[in-house]
């Protein structure tokens, strides 16, 4: 059930991403809905049917595609631009 939480808005904010310029890949858009969402990469990795390693890769490129350095400040860039849900 959790899968389908997240995947049911990958494809609207995947298309906000490719607007955006920011050029993550859709399984990077909904590990970045997971970190604003403040979970854990562990948990992800359970939502999504991924390892954790795989979970861990996609946080780095994820921080380093938004020139971020870390989670908090992804989350407030994503929800800054309207790519995620939220305050």
């Amino acid at each position: 059930m959790k899968i389908m939480k997240y995947a049911a808005t990958a494809a609207t904010v995947a298309g906000l991403w490719i607007s955006g310029g920011y050029g993550l890949t859709d399984r990077e858009l909904l590990v970045l809905r997971g970190i604003a969402a403040g979970r854990t990469n562990q948990a992800i990795a359970n939502d999504l049917a991924f390892s954790l390693s795989t979970i861990r890769n996609d946080t780095t490129e994820i921080f380093r595609k938004l020139g971020v350095p870390g989670r908090r400040a992804a989350a407030a860039k994503a929800r800054d631009v309207g790519l995620v849900e939220g305050a």
